[in-house]
C-alpha cells in the first residue's frame, strides 16, 4: 500500500473508531476498500492503463466515505488523469470538488498539488489569465507550507503560461533556481515530468 493510501487509512479509521456508533464497522469497511481501490488505481497509472485507472478511480471516489480525506485525494488524482487524457471540463469539475473537500479538511500538504493541476487544466482549456493567477496562489501557498517540490513546480509553470500571454516572465536565474530547488529536493523525475508534460500540453 502507497504511503499516502497508508496514512489515509489511518486518519480514516482513527476516527471511525472514536464514533462508537453502529454504523462505525461499515464506515471503516468503506475506507479500506476505497484505499484499496485508490492504491490500484495509482498502479494502473504507473502502468499507462489509463482506462482502467480511470475506472478505479472513480469506484474509489464512489466507495469513500463522504467527508474524507480518501475521497478527496481520489477526486484529486481522478482529475490529473482526465487532463492528462483531455478531457479538461470533466477534470475541472473533479479538481474544484477536490480543493473544496481539501479546504473543508484543511489538507493544507495537498495544496501545492491541488493548485498545480487546477492552473494546468485552466491552461490546458485556453483560461491563461485564471491559470497564471492560480499559478501564483500555488507558489505562496505552497511556499507558506514549505512545499519545495510543488512550489517550484508551480513557479515554472508560471513562468511558462505568463510567456505564452506575452507577458514578462523575469529573469532565467528564477527558472534555474527553481529548478535546482527541485534537484535539491530529490525529485529528479519530477523535473522531467513537469517539463514534458507542460511543453507537450499547453
Amino acid at each position: 500500500m502507497g504511503g499516502w493510501a497508508a496514512m489515509l487509512l489511518c486518519v480514516s479509521t482513527a476516527a471511525t473508531a472514536q464514533q462508537k456508533t453502529p454504523d462505525a464497522e461499515p464506515a471503516a469497511t468503506a475506507a479500506t476498500k476505497a484505499v484499496d481501490l485508490l492504491t490500484a488505481a495509482q498502479t494502473h497509472y504507473q502502468q499507462g492503463e489509463w482506462v482502467e485507472a480511470q475506472k478505479a478511480y472513480q469506484r474509489a471516489f464512489d466507495e469513500a466515505p463522504q467527508e474524507s480525506r480518501i475521497k478527496a485525494r481520489a477526486a484529486l488524482e481522478w482529475s490529473s488523469l482526465l487532463w492528462e487524457q483531455g478531457d479538461y471540463r470533466q477534470a475541472a469539475k473533479r479538481v474544484n470538488d477536490a480543493l473544496d473537500r481539501a479546504r473543508k479538511l484543511k489538507m493544507n500538504e495537498a495544496i501545492g498539488q491541488l493548485l498545480l493541476t487546477k492552473g494546468h487544466i485552466e491552461a490546458s482549456r485556453g483560461k491563461l489569465k485564471s491559470a497564471e493567477h492560480t499559478l501564483q496562489i500555488c507558489i505562496e501557498l505552497a511556499r507558506e507550507q514549505k512545499d519545495q517540490v510543488f512550489s517550484s513546480l508551480c513557479e515554472i509553470n508560471h513562468r511558462l503560461v505568463r510567456q505564452l500571454r506575452g507577458r514578462p516572465v523575469g529573469p532565467d536565474s528564477d527558472y534555474r533556481r527553481a529548478i535546482a530547488q527541485l534537484e535539491a529536493a530529490g525529485t529528479p523525475l519530477s523535473v522531467g515530468a513537469a517539463l514534458a508534460k507542460t511543453s507537450e500540453l499547453y
